[in-house]
């Protein structure tokens, strides 16, 4: 299973993903492009994490994470990716989701506001577009309607116990 997690800056796709790090050693997927293996899980996550960003934002285009997917597909029973760009793209992730046989498209439901919130303390108070993070939001669930009518499998993630919700998935 490939489970994509998508939501907003500050919505807490790099936090949800990094807890099924733990525990699991750093791999090689490409060249350029590192992950983690969870023997517990037989599961792949894509890119590096380490920083308050990670996974596929840490990656140079969109043709690596995609490569890096396929050779993580590979490795055991499910992969899983996140990342802001990847997000709030929709056309070439669909096409891609049909190429490999269909992912998850799975949604964090964290409100904007507390997104916004979430950045503040991250970036220790200091300004930022609180508006491009709104923009970013709705261009986030216009792919999250897009998906649903394109028939791919859409998951709403709960705001809290993202992680258990996961690990059921995984299971």
């Amino acid at each position: 299973m490939l489970i994509n997690v998508r939501g907003t800056n500050g919505s807490g796709k790099t936090h949800l993903v990094k807890q099924f790090t733990e525990g699991a050693e750093q791999i090689p997927l490409s060249p350029t492009v590192n992950g983690h293996y969870n023997a517990r899980y037989s599961l792949t996550i894509v890119g590096p994490y380490g920083a308050t960003s990670g996974g596929c934002d840490r990656i140079k285009t969109q043709h690596e994470v995609k490569e890096a997917i396929r050779a993580a597909l590979v490795l055991g029973d499910h992969v899983i990716f996140e990342g802001i760009i990847v997000s709030t793209i929709f056309e070439p992730w669909r096409v891609f989701s049909q190429e490999i046989g269909g992912m998850v498209w799975a949604y964090l439901s964290t409100p904007v506001d507390v997104c916004i919130a979430r950045i503040y303390q991250r970036n220790g108070g200091k300004p930022f577009d609180e508006q491009m993070v709104r923009r970013k939001a709705e261009t986030i669930w216009r792919t999250q309607e897009k998906a649903d009518g394109a028939g791919e499998r859409v998951e709403l993630l709960p705001r809290t116990g993202s992680v258990e919700y996961l690990e059921r998935m995984l299971t």
